[in-house]
């Protein structure tokens, strides 16, 4: 039974390790629209997307401009996440 158990683990983890494989091609590979992450109708991304339980438009906040009302992708960190449209250099108070 021992052995047994330790498959299932194994299985598990394994698992685990495909789900975030397949994550992280989404994010990598999606196509970004109003603050969502897309399949673009990639079949490849649309089976991800299916297997995530991700619907074709996946929200994601924290990937997602601070400013209020923008839904542009963070392109620059620091103490607020922005996008390239609202992002100021350091010391820029304008």
């Amino acid at each position: 039974m021992s052995e047994f158990c330790g498959n299932c683990e194994k299985l598990s983890d394994e698992n685990d390790m495909l789900i975030e494989a397949i994550e992280d091609m989404c994010y990598q590979f999606g196509g970004w629209r109003n603050g969502c992450l897309h399949h673009q109708f990639l079949s490849a991304l649309e089976n991800a997307f299916g297997i995530l339980g991700w619907n074709p438009e996946h929200p994601v906040p924290e990937m997602t401009c601070d400013e209020t009302g923008c839904n542009k992708q963070v392109s620059c960190g620091g103490s607020r996440s922005t996008c390239s449209e609202h992002h100021k250099p350091s010391g820029d108070t304008t």
